[in-house]
């Protein structure tokens, strides 16, 4: 099976290196990395990512307004949510428009490998988010 290839959309450099490990580790394929949302949609069409990783606290335009902006150059890309504090506030509003999770920061080292398979139809088995 082909590896899940992920676009990462974060602009905290440490917490991109520890995602970009956690998900060598874990044996998906980090294939983008963009610090804002701007560049993130210049990329998604090169790289066809099937995971889009999303800081909801984006330079450069708010979340709400860029997930189906992201959505609508990649269809069938799943979003992911990263929060730095209680997803719950952003879990009704983003699913609404197309993410599929949101997952806290503090949580990343231990569930998001997991939460990327579930996303992605590999893996059915519940992540605990909170």
């Amino acid at each position: 099976m082909d590896k899940i290839r992920l676009l990462l959309v974060e602009h905290n450099a440490p917490l991109t290196c520890q995602i970009r490990q956690i998900c060598r580790e874990a044996g998906l394929a980090v294939v983008g990395e963009a610090t804002c949302a701007a560049h993130a949609f210049a990329l998604i069409p090169q790289i066809a990512p099937d995971v889009i990783l999303m800081d909801v606290l984006l330079p450069d335009m708010g979340v709400l307004e860029a997930i189906p902006l992201a959505l609508a150059h990649a269809p069938a890309a799943k979003v992911i949510l990263l929060a730095d504090d209680d997803e719950t506030r952003y879990q009704s509003a983003t699913e609404r428009i197309g993410a599929c999770a949101c997952l806290r920061k503090d949580l990343i080292a231990t569930e998001l490998a997991q939460l990327v398979n579930v996303v992605a139809g590999t893996e059915t088995r519940q992540v605990s988010k909170t």
